[in-house]
């Protein structure tokens, strides 16, 4: 069975102000990146369980999971009861985990 995918809030901020970063460097890449992303994040409608269970997990007190497309990391949850996976949260991979470095962001 298909999960739907969806992004919170946050996600579409983030994807919204990484996507702005890349294109004031490159117009032509950051289209690319937008395409590709998404394409990366509809895959997870099915077996999202397959990625790797992100290390916020512990420390927020829930079970994200997350992804690496190009430099950012795609951090979700599964909510297994509703099929959904809802993307959190989208960040450079440099960044320190979510939470460590912004205590206000989930």
């Amino acid at each position: 069975m298909k999960y739907a995918v969806l992004n919170t809030p946050e996600a579409d901020t983030n994807i919204d102000e990484a996507f702005r970063y890349i294109h004031e460097r490159s117009p032509m890449a950051a289209k690319r990146w937008l395409q590709g992303l998404y394409k990366s994040i509809d895959n997870l409608e099915l077996l999202p369980r397959r990625y790797a269970v992100a290390p916020e997990s512990e420390t927020l007190g829930e079970e994200l999971r997350h992804f690496i497309y190009k430099s950012y990391r795609i951090i979700f949850r599964v909510e297994e009861s509703a099929k959904i996976v809802r993307i959190v949260h989208v960040r450079h991979s440099a960044r320190l985990p979510l939470g460590e470095d912004d205590p206000d962001a989930q």
